[in-house]
């Protein structure tokens, strides 16, 4: 019947409600609202009293330099105190305070010309899907001859937040810093690099801030972002000296605390041009800044732009060291997947083997290689290359109104059945070709990349966003044709590195590791092209000949019994 009193808790010491704040029915709270746990709350009445504790909070946000985000639960808001009520709404997430590892120990990594890259998506590189998984199985790929890991995202992902299965690519981040709770903790990631490092491999990784997750607005605050959106969700606003600032830390802490050998900054157009298409100088300035930041710590900074035909986001531009080539690996595609001998352009062909703006002269022609990636080897998109030769042509269905680019495969209107891996495998049409495609992309001037399962003729369909999944029984297997398959890859690692067999071999003379390209014959649908690594100085005494590599390829669907060309 009395009701005279409402308690209101005050936050005390310790995070703890220590006091009662008495006042009359209806009267104005204090502004200030804190929320905390209610231990030894008294009262000092023998009075039942109800305690009433009104929470309106529409401003949550995360820490955005905390490394590990944990999913809200009433288990997280008690913060282990047993409550006998439900916990009040709060935020989606909570920012977990763990300290950034210590610096790992210097790892020398391969040179630049020595580099062969094989694309890791930790979600579906073992059933796990985790870094403590993955990192059991790096062994594999260091047999193969790879110098390097190019690793999808590792950050908190929306998608995999919300489904809790790690299979999503992982694009729709939500923080620049926090290490995705489904892949592991920071920790599981220092571990997975210094593992790779022991076995010899240097680790990339793929850094995602041309964009974050649809709604980070509300987790971050809608003053770091443009209030024009991408498709793909809200743009972060780089002319804030705050947001530039934050991108750098986040860099910083992936190439020293966790030892990373260099970032994959994806979809650089999207952070040097504004969602509309015009120009972002803020943006252009923050890709020099990330260029010189790993630079200035001996690591490699790759760009994935597509559109960059002039190579200005390199040296004599903004300062990136490299760039993924959708050139070479379009027209180098059209080239061997078309059945038809009468479509087959080699012009096209060879102006893929020259590369981005050649005569800017940058280090491996600027670029990284690829006939299959993540984006392009899904089964709504190109396709596994095997499986693409079977069918004749591409999986997408393009849409011929929307200005391309070159990032076609985002832009298509549907996908064409997809043949079953069976039919694939049966195919030694499909095999020949790929086996071409491989020849083509580990003697092209330029870092070549494997994507997961290539290297085992791996034609499983996978889709837009998740997989492609690591088949461990054709890895592992020691007979039949998956085995065949990577004797190949292993040959043709070595052939570029110079390792002519297991015994004998000289890297630093491999022609394939150089820049020297000439074309010395394109006709009738053969291509010949010698290639050759300079010197790099005359002065120094050569104690043999210089290594000069012949690559011959039949691109048509004759079988010529002899073949007579002209060699310079």
């Amino acid at each position: 019947e009395d009701s005279s009193l409402v308690g209101g808790a005050a936050l005390g010491g310790g995070n703890t409600m220590k006091s009662a704040v008495r006042g009359p029915v209806g009267s104005t709270p204090p502004p200030a609202t804190w929320i905390g746990d209610a231990v030894d709350l008294e009262f000092g009445t023998d009075q039942q009293v109800e305690l009433v504790v009104t929470v309106r909070r529409r401003d949550w946000r995360i820490d955005p330099r905390a490394l590990a985000l944990e999913p809200n639960s009433a288990e997280a808001l008690a913060a282990g105190a047993q409550l006998s009520v439900a916990a009040p709404n709060g935020p989606e997430l909570w920012s977990l305070p763990i300290a950034p590892p210590e610096a790992p120990a210097h790892f020398d990594r391969c040179g630049d010309r020595d580099l062969i890259l094989y694309e890791l998506h930790i979600g579906s590189f073992t059933p796990e899907g985790t870094l403590q998984a993955a990192t059991k199985k790096l062994g594999h790929i260091a047999s193969l001859g790879c110098t390097a890991i190019s690793v999808m995202p590792v950050h908190q992902d929306a998608t995999r937040l919300k489904s809790r299965k790690p299979d999503v690519w992982g694009y729709d981040v939500i923080s620049f810093a926090a290490i995705d709770d489904v892949y592991g903790c920071p920790a599981d990631l220092l571990d997975f690099v210094n593992e790779a490092h022991r076995l010899g491999l240097a680790v990339f990784m793929d850094y995602v801030i041309n964009h974050m997750m649809w709604g980070a607005d509300a987790h971050v605050g809608p003053q770091w972002f443009l209030s024009e959106r991408t498709e793909w969700g809200p743009r972060p606003d780089f002319a804030k000296p705050e947001v530039r600032e934050y991108c750098l830390f986040s860099a910083e802490l992936l190439l020293t605390n966790f030892g990373l050998d260099g970032l994959r900054i994806d979809s650089t157009k999207s952070i040097r041009k504004m969602p509309s298409g015009g120009p972002d100088a803020a943006g252009a300035g923050l890709l020099s800044q990330l260029g010189t930041l790993c630079r200035q710590h001996g690591k490699l900074a790759i760009a994935e732009d597509l559109e960059d035909g002039e190579g200005i986001l390199q040296l004599g531009g903004l300062g990136l060291n490299m760039q993924w080539d959708m050139a070479f690996f379009c027209w180098v595609f059209e080239a061997l997947v078309n059945p038809m001998d009468e479509h087959r352009d080699l012009e096209k062909v060879v102006r893929g083997l020259e590369g981005l703006s050649p005569a800017r002269s940058h280090l491996l022609r600027g670029r990284v290689l690829f006939m299959e990636s993540h984006d392009t080897a899904a089964s709504d998109r190109y396709g596994r290359f095997p499986a693409a030769v079977h069918n004749g042509k591409a999986f997408m269905a393009i849409d011929g109104e929307v200005d391309q680019g070159g990032d076609a495969f985002q832009k298509m209107s549907g996908s064409l059945p997809y043949p079953t891996p069976e039919e694939v495998e049966a195919n030694p049409f499909a095999a020949r070709r790929a086996a071409l495609a491989l020849v083509m992309l580990m003697t092209a001037p330029g870092i070549p990349m494997f994507l997961q399962g290539q290297e085992v003729y791996e034609c499983k369909p996978y889709k837009w966003p998740r997989g492609p999944q690591m088949d461990w029984s054709k890895a592992e297997s020691t007979k039949g044709f998956s085995c065949t398959w990577q004797a190949l890859c292993k040959k043709l690692t070595k052939l570029r590195r110079g390792f002519w067999d297991d015994e004998t071999g000289n890297a630093d003379s491999s022609p394939f590791l150089g820049d020297g390209l000439h074309v010395c014959h394109s006709h009738e649908g053969v291509l010949a092209f010698l290639r050759w690594n300079e010197p790099t100085d005359s002065r120094t005494p050569q104690e043999s000949m210089l290594q000069v590599g012949l690559v011959v390829v039949n691109c048509t669907n004759t079988s010529f019994p002899s073949y007579e060309l002209g060699v310079p």
